[in-house]
C-alpha cells in the first residue's frame, strides 16, 4: 500500500513540475520583442506585446520611441518633410534574420552609426553637407518609402567616398544613375526568378526614379 501511495505522490509531483514548467514556457514563448523604423520620419521604436500560441492577437503592448536621431538631423535643416507615418520592422525574436520582411533594417543600421566624438555619424555629415543632404535625405525617404531599403547601403557608400565640393545638383545625378542601376540588376533577378509581379513593381520604379535636370 505504502509504495503504491509514494508512488502516487511522486506521479502528482513530477507531473506539477513539467506542467508548471511547460506552462512557464508557453508564456515566455508567447513574448514578441522588436524593433521598428518608420521610412518617412526616420524615428525608430522598441515594442513588446503577448501572443502565446492559440492567440489571435496580442495584449498588453508596450512601445518606446527613439527620436534622436530625426531631431539632430532636424536641427541641419537636411530633414525630408513627411506628413505619414508607417513602421517597417527591423528585427524581432521571431521572423528569421535572412527575411525579406526585415530588410528596413539596413536603413536603421546605417543611422545608428555613430562617429568616434560618439554622435550621430549621418548628422554629423549632414551638418558638413548640408546641400548635399538636402538632395540625399529625400532620396533615402523615398527608397524606405518604397521598400527598397536593400539599395540603400551602396547609396550611403556613394555618399561617403564623394568629394565634398562636388555640386549638390550633380551628386543628385550620381545618385539617381546608381539607383537606376540597382533597380535593373534586381529586375534581372526577378525576371530570372520568375517573379512577374515583381517584374512589373521594378519596371515602375525605373520610370519613377528618372534622372533629375542638371542645374
Amino acid at each position: 500500500m505504502f509504495p503504491r501511495v509514494l508512488w502516487l505522490f511522486l506521479s502528482l509531483f513530477f507531473g506539477s513540475i513539467v506542467s508548471l514548467a511547460l506552462l512557464v514556457v508557453w508564456w515566455l514563448y508567447g513574448w514578441v520583442i522588436g524593433d521598428e523604423i518608420c521610412p518617412h520620419s526616420f524615428q525608430q521604436r522598441r515594442f513588446e506585446y503577448w501572443q502565446p500560441m492559440f492567440f489571435s492577437k496580442g495584449v498588453w503592448k508596450t512601445e518606446s520611441q527613439r527620436d534622436a536621431f530625426p531631431i539632430a538631423l532636424g536641427l541641419t535643416g537636411a530633414m525630408p518633410t513627411q506628413i505619414h507615418q508607417r513602421w517597417d520592422l527591423v528585427r524581432d525574436n521571431y521572423t528569421s534574420s535572412l527575411s525579406r520582411d526585415l530588410e528596413a533594417r539596413f536603413l536603421a543600421e546605417l543611422l545608428d552609426r555613430r562617429s568616434e566624438s560618439g554622435e550621430f555619424y549621418w548628422v554629423e555629415w549632414s551638418a558638413a553637407n548640408v546641400e548635399q543632404a538636402k538632395r540625399f535625405w529625400p532620396l533615402v525617404s523615398r527608397l524606405a518609402v518604397d521598400r527598397f531599403y536593400v539599395i540603400q547601403p551602396d547609396l550611403f557608400l556613394l555618399i561617403s567616398i564623394a568629394p565634398p565640393e562636388l555640386p549638390a545638383a550633380e551628386l543628385e545625378i550620381l545618385l539617381t544613375r546608381l539607383i537606376q542601376r540597382q533597380l535593373a540588376e534586381l529586375r534581372q533577378e526577378a525576371v530570372a526568378a520568375g517573379l512577374d509581379a515583381d517584374v512589373r513593381r521594378l519596371d515602375q520604379a525605373l520610370l519613377d526614379y528618372s534622372l533629375p535636370t542638371a542645374e
